[in-house]
């Protein structure tokens, strides 16, 4: 079916991109058609930005970041949009690429938990911790009910040697979702660790009462 170039209904227009990317599930076909005379080009903001999900969701990074890059060139583009683009960069392994445009994202909607979640997982990657745990905790301080940052907050945490912490995240994401493996697992991890940093620390104080009384005998039986 022939549609024309003049007053495109938004929605419609959308519905034919997703319809035929999906049916389809070819990123040259989009390619061409989105500057076919014949069809109506997506230019706004909300259709490029869907168009981008439909062909990540089609597992066509080089279509997504394409359409995605379109979208958050608008100035109108929302903070989320500029998120997702992020997100899409870190998946492909373009961090710096990634830390950028998620920077952008919070700029833009600093009530944007996932965008606070995104940045804080880009920095925890490159060992920023502590700039992370700051995210992760904007994310949890907009959501409550957050999983996900609650369990990334809970990991920075525990990176950071702050057992206690960590444990109260992995507490309250249990109480939320008490049958995550994920947690679950990561949890036992932390009372594992919790309890070797405990051992090793006695084996240090006993080891240095050792020490100490050894020097002492020294010095005695010096003249």
């Amino acid at each position: 079916m022939q549609t024309s170039t003049g007053n495109v209904d938004p929605g419609h227009a959308l519905g034919v991109v997703q319809m035929k990317y999906y049916s389809l599930g070819r990123a040259e076909t989009l390619m061409h058609e989105h500057n076919a005379t014949s069809y109506p080009e997506p230019t706004s903001t909300y259709i490029l930005h869907q168009t981008a999900i439909s062909a990540y969701n089609c597992k066509n990074m080089e279509v997504a970041l394409r359409f995605m890059a379109l979208a958050c060139a608008h100035p109108e583009a929302p903070g989320q949009c500029h998120r997702n683009y992020a997100e899409m960069l870190h998946r492909c392994g373009q961090s710096i690429e990634a830390e950028a445009v998620a920077r952008v994202a919070v700029r833009h909607d600093a009530n944007c938990a996932e965008a606070w979640d995104t940045l804080g997982t880009i920095l925890a990657e490159r060992g920023a911790f502590m700039e992370s745990r700051d995210c992760y905790q904007m994310a949890v301080r907009i959501d409550p009910m957050f999983l996900q940052a609650l369990n990334n907050l809970a990991v920075v945490f525990h990176n950071l040697g702050q057992f206690e912490h960590a444990a109260s995240c992995y507490r309250r994401a249990l109480n939320l979702q008490p049958q995550s493996v994920e947690i679950q697992l990561n949890f036992a991890n932390l009372l594992a660790d919790s309890k070797q940093r405990r051992e090793d620390v006695r084996i240090n104080l006993v080891n240095g009462v050792e020490i100490q009384r050894v020097g002492q005998g020294n010095r005695g039986a010096n003249p």
